[in-house]
């Protein structure tokens, strides 16, 4: 339903303004310079960031857009990675839920929340850089590949030819993750602590533990030695990437902390939208006060069932459960660092983009725990648990959604880029995109005199529709 409303699904401007005309540079026609270009990291952050397959992919997006938009009616938001946000990610992480608990009812779970949540959802009403999409199935890859090492270790002691084929591989998509986005980052950090027995059990650990040091070693001499040369090999500049990051000074406070973890968890268990007000000033927030406290009363009673759940678990199981509530707490650490590290001072307003990889690994203990009862009282609180997380992460998502596409419709991120006057060939802010509005467009574009007479009918934000009809013949 969110992919077919054309007024809630929605492209930054950054895209259009910028991203676009980059992207198709040297014609819409695809080609191999379309891999070289994702090392010209300044024309799209303006930073040393090592997303190179990032920047690749998202020249290749909209290449595709544009050859496809040739044949069928644009769509804001429509992506490549859509492919990873609707089928692969799900996909993999119902199997890796599935063999994590033994029962398919968690992967059922676990896939159904991670549909509901803002996290997903975004990827899907947003069209913007892919590297959040891409990391987030790298990262359930990974982890699926890692509990199916730990699996093999723990049933037979040592890795066959067959598993240790599957180790590495881990190790090179671990290695391509890191390329992608510094969220990915994380899954060198975790991978140890929620599969300990990779690299403490069974017959070649000191192969496994040197051949994963290996990766992170090889990564580092990547960016540090082999990028600067190859980038300006290539003509666009030495990256700098040790620069970049030991030159900012903004330090680590625990109330970022504090706030980010509030944040991350509330979006998908609370029915709130004041929770969002105060860090989008265009945003609809609820009344404070007695609204305020009862959305703590929710929280506190709703933990409070969660937590009894959890400590019915076999011993096992709550020992996995911890491991997975401890990898999502210490992910907020690190995206906390992350940001506050790029000069953000509020870091994380919800699992929406920035924090969607939150949401997996939110998702995952949920999972566990609200698939280990089925029948009786606590079989009964975790069907209401799971419902009310669903309607919950639904609900806020509407108006996270809108809030977002409030704050980026503002005038001031356009004037810029436009020519004198030009502001004012557009509609009212607040108007309406629909379907027909867009095929009508595109049925007259062609017709540059009366693209120009329906732009008065389209908001700002519709911006991108114009850009891209400029590449379509």
């Amino acid at each position: 339903l969110i992919a077919t409303d054309y007024n809630a699904t929605w492209v930054h401007p950054e895209l259009p303004l910028g991203y676009v005309p980059n992207a198709l540079r040297y014609g819409t026609a695809f080609s191999i310079r379309d891999f070289i270009r994702g090392f010209d990291y300044m024309q799209f952050d303006g930073a040393p960031r090592p997303r190179f397959v990032s920047y690749s992919f998202q020249i290749i997006n909209e290449k595709f857009r544009i050859w496809l938009f040739l044949y069928v009616i644009p769509h804001p938001s429509l992506s490549l990675t859509w492919i990873f946000t609707l089928i692969l990610s799900p996909v993999l992480l119902f199997a890796f839920l599935s063999r994590l608990v033994r029962t398919p009812l968690a992967g059922w779970i676990g896939v159904t929340l991670y549909f509901a949540s803002p996290g997903c959802l975004s990827g899907i009403a947003l069209l913007f850089q892919p590297a959040k999409p891409l990391a987030t199935f790298f990262s359930i890859l990974c982890l699926y590949c890692a509990l199916r090492i730990s699996a093999a270790i723990e049933a037979r002691g040592s890795l066959s030819m067959r598993a240790y084929s599957v180790y590495l591989f881990l190790l090179c998509m671990m290695f391509l993750s890191f390329c992608i986005d510094e969220t990915a980052w994380f899954l060198y950090i975790i991978i140890p602590v929620l599969f300990p027995g990779i690299f403490t059990r069974g017959d070649g650990r000191p192969a496994r533990v040197m051949w994963y040091i290996s990766t992170g070693a090889a990564f580092s001499i990547f960016v540090l030695y082999l990028m600067p040369r190859i980038t300006t090999a290539l003509g666009y500049g030495g990256f700098e990437f040790l620069k970049f990051v030991t030159g900012r000074k903004d330090s680590f406070h625990a109330e970022n902390l504090i706030y980010n973890a509030w944040k991350l968890t509330s979006c998908q268990i609370i029915f709130s939208r004041s929770l969002f007000g105060h860090d989008i000033p265009t945003a609809q927030s609820a009344p404070a006060g007695a609204y305020q406290v009862a959305s703590w009363v929710y929280a506190v009673i709703f933990a409070g069932c969660l937590a009894w759940l959890a400590l019915r678990l076999p011993r096992c199981q709550r020992k996995v459960c911890g491991r997975y509530f401890l990898a999502w707490f210490l992910f907020v650490v690190f995206e906390t660092m992350l940001l506050t590290k790029q000069g953000h001072k509020t870091v994380i307003n919800s699992s929406y983009y920035y924090g969607a990889l939150a949401s997996v690994f939110l998702t995952i203990p949920l999972a566990i725990v609200l698939s280990s009862s089925t029948e009786g009282a606590s079989g009964m609180l975790s069907k209401v648990l799971f419902s009310l997380i669903v309607a919950a992460s639904l609900y806020n998502f509407v108006f996270i959604n809108e809030s977002w596409i409030q704050e980026h419709s503002r005038v001031v991120f356009y004037q810029e880029f436009m020519q004198p006057g030009e502001l004012e060939t557009w509609g009212p802010l607040d108007a309406k995109v629909s379907y027909d509005m867009v095929r009508k467009a595109w049925c007259n574009r062609h017709d540059k005199d009366m693209l120009n007479k329906m732009k008065t009918s389209f908001p700002l934000r519709a911006y991108w529709l114009f850009r891209e009809f400029e590449y379509i013949r």
